[in-house]
């Protein structure tokens, strides 16, 4: 994929592309406030309630298994994790390319950090 290729993520782009595009707007409202010209029209936004509280229990719900996940391996309820994740630790530095994370880990690894809750 082209962001792997050059190293740069989508959530880089889209903050350019945001930062591009305030940039614009500023500049458009200022010279339209300097030539008396109608100044570029916005509508406001606004985070409804039942959006945010759904955002939160979304949020809540996956740190709650991350804890619990965090919690099972610290009391060693879970030593097949442990195992698996140092043993994904090491081979990640063994096979560590410049040009990104997935193209180096075999499909196995990749499915662990899927199951520990990272991917």
């Amino acid at each position: 994929m082209v962001f792997e290729t050059f190293a740069y993520t989508i959530l880089t782009l889209l903050s350019s592309v945001l930062l591009l595009l305030l940039s614009i707007l500023f500049l458009w409202s200022k010279s339209a406030f300097i030539l008396n010209r109608q100044s570029p029209s916005l509508p406001e936004f606004q985070i409804i309630e039942a959006m945010a509280e759904e955002a939160s229990k979304l949020l809540r719900i996956h740190l709650n298994k991350l804890l619990q996940v965090s919690n099972n391996i610290a009391m060693g309820r879970d030593s097949r994790v442990v195992y698996q994740s140092s043993h994904l630790s090491v081979s990640h530095l063994i096979y560590r390319k410049p040009h990104g994370f997935s193209n180096t880990l075999p499909h196995r690894q990749v499915h662990i950090l899927h199951r520990l809750g990272l991917v």
